[in-house]
């Protein structure tokens, strides 16, 4: 009774899913939150991987970006966030869009590539150039604040992400 109340309540008529529009966001004020990932946070949770969320995708999210959510839980999504080409590795294309987005560009070719081969180098653990799940989680078992932080700093908060849905 309650899902579907609540579901029509938020999501216009005519529409089986929500999608939102970054523009509007940031003409909300959502500009002041600066989170580099906020694209990739809503496609990695969308079922059709494009940032169209059911209502049922929506509540993962907010569940998995919340304190109490399992590390294990919190480590699949921040490895998929992370796959962008979702090819379910993180290759050293992945690994250089996320320090362009972590670095705002400023870092230069060489920079990246040291950082990428590096990176790969210390955590790819089966030598096949590139970062499966069970690298990354070995990865990031060494730095035991990286899901706190990764996950702390969550999209907007609830309020103003439901006001900005088309």
């Amino acid at each position: 009774y309650l899902y579907p109340n609540i579901y029509k309540v938020y999501v216009p008529p005519k529409r089986n899913k929500m999608s939102t529009s970054l523009e509007r966001m940031s003409n909300n004020g959502a500009e002041k939150i600066w989170n580099p990932f906020k694209e990739r946070i809503v496609e990695s949770f969308s079922e059709d991987g494009e940032g169209s969320l059911s209502f049922n995708d929506f509540v993962d999210m907010f569940s998995v970006l919340s304190e109490m959510a399992p590390r294990e839980l919190k480590a699949i999504y921040a490895f998929k966030i992370y796959d962008f080409n979702t090819d379910n590795f993180i290759c050293k294309s992945d690994l250089e869009k996320t320090l362009n987005k972590l670095t705002r560009e400023e870092l230069t070719a060489e920079e990246i590539t040291l950082v990428c081969e590096k990176v790969i180098e210390e955590a790819d653990m089966d030598g096949d150039g590139k970062l499966g799940f069970a690298d990354f989680e070995n990865m990031i078992s060494k730095a035991p604040d990286f899901l706190r932080y990764c996950f702390k700093k969550k999209i907007y908060d609830c309020k103003l992400f439901w006001e900005c849905w088309n």
